[in-house]
């Protein structure tokens, strides 16, 4: 059984918030580590931010890996990176869409 009161399993990451630029390579508008744990402190949440009001977005999440000290286990989660669909953001409503209309769960 896991050890969730002392903080024994841990996912670290980056997570950026990229603008799409047609067929070039995405601009990164903003970037922040993140780190939850169990136990006692079990969130240092990241904070994104650079919204525009006009094109597509997405976000990235690069050099993800968990960690359970129990059972001694560690592993690369999202090698090298991983990408969320594209969406856009209605900087007036403070939300971001899908093309299909669904909100963006950020």
């Amino acid at each position: 059984m896991a050890d969730w009161a002392n903080g024994r399993e841990v996912l670290l990451g980056e997570i950026s918030r990229l603008l799409q630029n047609g067929i070039g390579i995405p601009s990164d508008l903003s970037s922040s580590v993140f780190d939850i744990r169990s136990g006692s402190r079990p969130v240092d949440a990241a904070y994104l931010t650079g919204t525009t009001t006009w094109g597509s977005h997405a976000v990235r999440l690069d050099d993800l890996s968990i960690t359970d000290f129990n059972y001694q286990f560690s592993a690369e989660v999202a090698d090298p990176t991983l990408f969320t669909p594209r969406f856009h953001c209605d900087t007036n409503a403070n939300r971001c869409f899908y093309p299909n209309g669904e909100e963006v769960g950020l």
